[in-house]
């Protein structure tokens, strides 16, 4: 059985209709292999970490294809990968690289996963210097600022998210509204209520915080309402 036909056993078919002829060719090698999913794990592992050096269009989604093979062996799926961030940071760009802040993000979610929420952020921070428009890599700094209680850097970030309404517009701006009032920055949460009512006029959930806001009644409990 070829390495293809291993792959597609193992239900990844999509991976060699996602990537360039170049890589096509370098997937498929000229000789059978007989191997386990370990090797063809490997083995997709090495074949696109050459791809992201030279090619690189599409590579860290297959890096990733490639570990996932492995993905309930959890511990030898983060250890592959701190080697593979290690092999390609030289390769890397910092300010415009989505690829490496891509596999940066994943690695973070893993630590996310595990209650490691310093290391969560520190790659997640990483991968937002090498890539600051991946939305999702901002939302777990957001995610990882809250559960270690940073919350004027949650509060930054968040503001981020909001410019950019990811997910969307009213969650965007809701979660501001809270990261704010946990950064105990009562005025800017109330600018960002006043924006939200001028777009959202009937939202009885922003105008109580607003009308709490303006009356600074228990502020240090307003952030209570998101629980309630």
């Amino acid at each position: 059985m070829t390495l293809v036909k291993q792959i597609e056993h193992l239900e990844i078919k999509n991976i060699l209709h996602k990537t360039s002829l170049a890589l096509a060719l370098l997937v498929i090698p000229m000789f059978w292999v007989n191997a386990n999913k370990k090797a063809i794990s490997y083995r997709l592992e090495s074949v696109n970490i050459h791809v992201f050096k030279t090619y690189y269009q599409h590579s860290s989604y297959n890096i990733l294809n490639a570990l996932s093979i492995l993905n309930k062996d959890m511990e030898t799926y983060k250890k592959r990968k701190e080697a593979i961030l290690k092999e390609l940071e030289p390769y890397a760009i910092k300010g415009k690289d989505d690829k490496y802040a891509n596999l940066l993000m994943d690695q973070a979610y893993i630590y996310m996963n595990q209650g490691n929420y310093q290391e969560a952020r520190r790659l997640a921070l990483q991968g937002y210097d090498y890539y600051p428009n991946l939305d999702k890599n901002t939302q777990l700094i957001v995610q990882a600022g809250f559960q270690l209680q940073y919350y004027e850097e949650m509060y930054q970030f968040a503001k981020g998210l909001m410019h950019r309404a990811y997910p969307d517009d009213v969650l965007s701006r809701k979660v501001a509204i809270q990261a704010a009032l946990y950064a105990e920055r009562y005025h800017d949460a109330l600018i960002i209520c006043e924006s939200f009512l001028e777009k959202y006029p009937y939202d009885d959930f922003v105008r109580t915080i607003k009308k709490r806001l303006i009356n600074k009644d228990k502020l240090g409990e307003i952030v209570y309402l998101f629980y309630e």
